[in-house]
């Protein structure tokens, strides 16, 4: 299909769904995006295949594994938990929605701005992350699962390790959770 097609297609899904009221709509959105997504956009493609998939490649899980990998070399799971909550582009979908500006201006596309409206974006969020903990994914290099689960108000990322660390007790465990209140999200 022609990208100036899709384009148009996503123009018009926007126009009619400028507030988010169903999961499908993000589902959809992310799928026609990605259609046309260029490798430019790493944070936007990671979410996208996520979104689709339960299991990604080595090339489709880059963006999570060059972000998190860099902070493995320590020897105390609450060493390694505090590298990785730095992150909160990630956790809190500030690079999703940073590329997804990026590529609605992009010179090319042209995309209506409104998604990015407050109560929108949060609405879009949530959608986004109720629609990742149905997605569980299955990694490789030094992580073996990523997912999301919701409970007592929090969107909580679960990775699992393939390498065990020392807690504070001295147990090797190879579970890391990290929790975001519904607040930030």
């Amino acid at each position: 299909m022609d990208q100036k097609v899709i384009i148009e297609k996503i123009e018009k899904f926007l126009q009619n769904h400028q507030n988010f009221k169903e999961e499908c709509e993000v589902v959809y959105l992310l799928a026609e995006i990605r259609k046309i997504l260029d490798s430019s956009y790493k944070a936007l493609g990671f979410y996208c295949n996520w979104v689709l998939h339960i299991q990604l490649t080595e090339q489709s899980a880059k963006y999570i594994s060059d972000k998190f990998n860099n902070n493995m070399g320590v020897e105390y799971l609450a060493e390694l938990k505090k590298g990785m909550e730095s992150h909160d582009d990630f956790f809190k979908l500030e690079d999703l929605k940073s590329e997804l500006k990026s590529f609605f201006t992009d010179e090319k596309h042209q995309l209506p701005q409104n998604m990015f409206e407050d109560e929108k974006w949060e609405r879009f969020k949530r959608y986004f992350l109720k629609i990742i903990a149905e997605c569980h994914i299955k990694l490789f290099d030094n992580f073996k699962s990523l997912r999301v689960e919701i409970k007592d108000r929090q969107f909580i990322y679960r990775f699992v390790l393939n390498k065990y660390f020392k807690n504070d007790n001295g147990e090797a465990k190879n579970v890391i959770k990290i929790k975001i209140p519904l607040s930030y999200i």
